[in-house]
Parts: C-alpha cells; structure tokens; sequence
C-alpha cells in the first residue's frame, strides 16, 4: 500500500446511537477509517491503539467528558 492509498483514520466519539451510526456509515462511505465510540473513558483506550488523525468529539459525554477527554490525549499523544 502506498501513502496515497491510505485511508485517513477517523475517531468518532458520539454516545447518540442514531448519530454515531450516521456518521460512522456517512465516513464510510467516503473511504475514510473510522472507528466509534460511545464515551470519553472508550476513546482514551481506542485513541492510543487506533492513532487517529483527526477526532470528532461530542464535548458532553457519558463518564469522561470531551474536554477531559481532550486534555487526557493531549498529555500522551503530541497533539
């Protein structure tokens, strides 16, 4: 595989079902690698294993926070 064959990878961080889903289908569909999740606590764990280059992030989440969230990745990743 080529650098130009790669696919950019996507972090979708939504704990509305129906939007996750939307997003995750519509990502898809334009050939980017997504992986979704529900809550700040599951994106800190998949962020370190999946390297995402870009995260779109709900700021009001389930157990950790988007800002937390934010803070938390920005103290190991370089981002």
């Amino acid at each position: 595989m080529t650098t130009t064959d790669k696919k950019v990878r996507i972090l979708c961080v939504e704990d509305d079902s129906q939007m996750r889903s939307f997003l995750h289908a519509q990502l898809k569909a334009r050939n980017f690698q997504v992986q979704t999740v529900r809550d700040g606590a599951q994106a800190i764990d998949l962020a370190a294993i999946f390297e995402p280059q870009l995260v779109l992030l709900d700021l009001s989440l389930p157990t950790l926070d988007g800002l937390t969230f934010l803070r938390r990745l920005r103290e190991w990743s370089g981002a």
